[in-house]
């Protein structure tokens, strides 16, 4: 887990401090979900459109798809309100929890491949990590009796132009729907999160599922997902193969 935040770090300028609570065989003193290898929960707030596109538009980014949820509410992770401006960068409150399964058996090396028994740590820390820095997505989903969207379902397109906002999958993508950076997972077919990347996007620590025997690799696409999220990307941060 340490050693997986550390290289996530490294790959980003932003300065702050991100507090998560790591629980083996359990999440903020529940159990896993069954099947589980690894969940996170994030604390977070609110907010409206223009807060979330404002705070993404200084990164360089812009909006301009059809069907933007402007009237909408938006979550935004404690640790991504930071990297906003909007929360104190040095706070040090809890921002989320990691769990991880003490029920199937863990490669903990930071390097090489697990036996063809072993699920990957390293790899599943990555994604349960970017999770807490709001590497998620919710399309609409009711919180507090109203739809909601997160920041990272505004890279979440169907066709240039167009976002995907109902959890059937879709790609990445930074400049409005013309570059294709990754497909997501189809949660409404498949279950699974709106956010990580389908199986076609193979052996990557932010896949929807993964397998005993592979290591999940994390990408320069990978990467620039975070970096959508609000972090400013180090010198050498895209380069990562």
């Amino acid at each position: 887990m340490k050693s997986a935040a550390q290289s996530i770090a490294s790959l980003f300028s932003t300065r702050e401090v991100i507090n998560i609570d790591v629980g083996y065989g359990e999440i903020a003193g529940s159990a896993l979900g069954s099947g589980a290898l690894g969940e996170s929960e994030s604390y977070g707030y609110l907010a409206n459109y223009a807060a979330v596109t404002n705070a993404l538009r200084g990164d360089g980014y812009s909006f301009a798809a059809s069907n933007e949820p402007t009237a909408s509410q938006f979550f935004i992770t404690s640790a991504e309100d930071k990297a906003f401006g909007y929360v104190n960068p040095t706070s040090t409150s809890l921002d989320g929890y990691v769990g991880f399964s003490s029920a199937y058996p863990m490669y903990y090396r930071t390097s090489g491949a697990p036996a063809g028994n072993q699920y990957d740590l390293y790899s599943i820390a990555e994604h349960e990590i970017t999770e807490v820095l709001g590497r998620l997505g919710v399309e609409g989903a009711s919180m507090n009796g109203a739809a909601t969207y997160t920041p990272f379902d505004l890279f979440h397109y169907s066709t240039p132009g167009v976002l995907a906002l109902s959890g059937s999958g879709g790609y990445f993508s930074t400049n409005n729907g013309v570059t294709n950076l990754g497909a997501f997972n189809n949660a409404a077919a498949n279950g699974g999160d709106i956010a990580d990347w389908s199986s076609s996007v193979a052996n990557n620590s932010f896949d929807a599922f993964t397998a005993p025997g592979t290591v999940g690799a994390l990408t320069s696409n990978d990467v620039l997902a975070v970096a959508a999220l609000g972090y400013r990307l180090s010198a050498h941060g895209s380069s990562i193969a």
